[in-house]
């Protein structure tokens, strides 16, 4: 089931980008459109109707930054970065100059968030799920001064579930996609930031220890229209001796397209399949 999380943006746009100017919510007779818009999409999703209730994951269900950027034409002439620490998250309101703007939405829970205006990208250290928006709007002075925008999930993910019986001395399970992208062009939804044969870490509670497919760990990204790339998937003790492994060769992946991967990482058997489902999209269930 869908969950809103409502951001009314009401405040106005503080720190330019590129060389643009700075708004002061001027009024309509100097060529300015105060205009509010009603922010949201599923951003408070807990995950549920795609995950079990006992699924391991490394990221909280919350988001915690909002970009808005303005641009009219090539330049971008205004921008805002929210958090929930701001007396105005929730709240902001951007100040429009009259014409054609295209205003570009990003709300993300990622960590370690770079921003680079020149290239028109942010890029995190550790990519979390992510939504997107490029809004039209012709500014005049009839402009309707609220308006509501609905951003859709950039995010790609990769889930692995582990369905034989999770062993005792259990410490960590380190995901290894050969090819994964970190950050996304906030203008044209295309990824960015490639970051190859990057670990990704997870340390697993002691609570999943003699369970069976009940661990599962999730790592997010950006894929754009789709790419396919090999993951490795290694569970080790506190100690670093592995325990587990698998590869899994040409895995897809797809915007708003959670990848599912399951099998016995511990005690090997069969051979590796795929099969589909149909959460998210149309997910991709694989077995090593």
């Amino acid at each position: 089931m869908k969950k809103n999380l409502f951001l009314v943006v009401a405040a106005v746009m503080m720190a330019a980008c590129g060389n643009g100017d700075e708004f002061d919510g001027s009024d309509e007779s100097e060529g300015v459109k105060d205009v509010t818009f009603e922010v949201n999409g599923d951003f408070s999703v807990s995950f549920s109707d795609m995950e079990t209730r006992t699924a391991l994951t490394d990221e909280a269900n919350t988001m915690t930054d909002l970009w808005m950027f303005d641009f009219v034409g090539d330049e971008c002439v205004q921008t805002l970065h929210l958090t929930p620490a701001d007396a105005d998250w929730g709240n902001p309101r951007a100040s429009l100059e009259f014409g054609s703007h295209h205003v570009y939405f990003v709300v993300s829970r990622g960590t370690g968030a770079k921003l680079d205006n020149a290239a028109h990208e942010i890029v995190w250290s550790r990519p979390s799920d992510t939504f997107w928006k490029d809004l039209v709007i012709d500014v005049n002075g009839s402009t309707n001064g609220t308006r509501t925008v609905e951003l859709d999930r950039i995010a790609t993910r990769l889930r692995v579930t582990a369905t034989d019986e999770v062993p005792d001395d259990i410490s960590t399970i380190t995901i290894t996609p050969s090819v994964w992208y970190n950050g996304m062009n906030y203008c044209t939804g295309e990824p960015c930031g490639v970051a190859n044969s990057q670990d990704r870490k997870i340390n697993v509670p002691l609570s999943y220890v003699g369970t069976s497919g009940q661990l599962a760990v999730s790592i997010y990204g950006f894929a754009g229209s789709g790419f396919q790339t090999n993951v490795g998937v290694t569970a080790k003790t506190v100690d670093g001796t592995n325990i587990g492994e698998a590869t899994v060769a040409s895995v897809p992946f797809a915007r708003n397209r959670s990848t599912e991967l399951a099998g016995t990482l511990f005690v090997k058997v069969g051979v590796n399949t795929i099969t589909i489902d149909d959460e998210w999209l149309d997910d991709y269930e694989m077995t090593f």
